[in-house]
């Protein structure tokens, strides 16, 4: 229940980032893959590992080719194999709930359209400003670790200049989304 617990903490933190950031940090995607190692062994996770590896592996291959033609970015890619492996025998399952919760998202924008951009800009600022107060403090470091790897002349600090339909949209949430919601169907079943 603990790896549960602490796999779910990292997949809000890899959120929160790559709503705030468009970053997908190394870290958290170590941080994912030792969480399964550790739930692996001691039998919280589930499935077969060689199962898991080769949808893990096909997965990266194909979001791999996504991420040359510019459809996705590279941090989502390199996020996909550690959730796949959490998914394990469940893939088409995480795959289902990745794609509603990308729905649900891109629903949101479109309606909320440049407003979702206004507000991550100015979550983005405030947590700029703040930045050399909050040095103290190691976990809430690690949580925003995109926005010590960040400038305020940064992507994330940049003006939209498209309509609402060109926004980037951060799959890394959607991804996540779809492992909670694995994640929880093994907990609750």
């Amino acid at each position: 229940m603990i790896v549960l617990g602490l796999i779910s903490v990292v997949l809000i933190l890899v959120a929160i980032n790559d709503f705030l950031f468009f970053r997908i940090e190394n870290e958290y995607v170590l941080a994912l893959l030792l969480l399964y190692a550790v739930g692996y062994v001691t039998g919280v996770t589930d499935g077969n590992l060689g199962e898991g590896l080769q949808v893990a592996s096909v997965g990266f291959l194909i979001t791999f080719m996504l991420n040359r033609y510019g459809l996705m970015g590279g941090g989502d890619v390199k996020l996909l194999v550690p959730l796949l492996l959490l998914a394990g025998h469940n893939w088409s399952l995480f795959i289902f709930y990745v794609s509603l919760v990308g729905l649900v998202i891109s629903v949101v924008y479109m309606l909320l359209g440049r407003r979702v951009f206004f507000i991550r800009r100015r979550l983005v600022r405030y947590l700029c400003f703040r930045k050399k107060e909050w040095k103290k403090f190691w976990l809430l470091n690690f949580a925003l670790l995109s926005l010590n790897r960040i400038t305020k002349r940064s992507v994330a600090l940049k003006h939209c200049q498209g309509d609402t339909l060109t926004q980037e949209i951060p799959y890394g949430v959607a991804l996540t989304g779809g492992s909670l919601a694995v994640v929880y169907g093994y907990f609750s079943g």
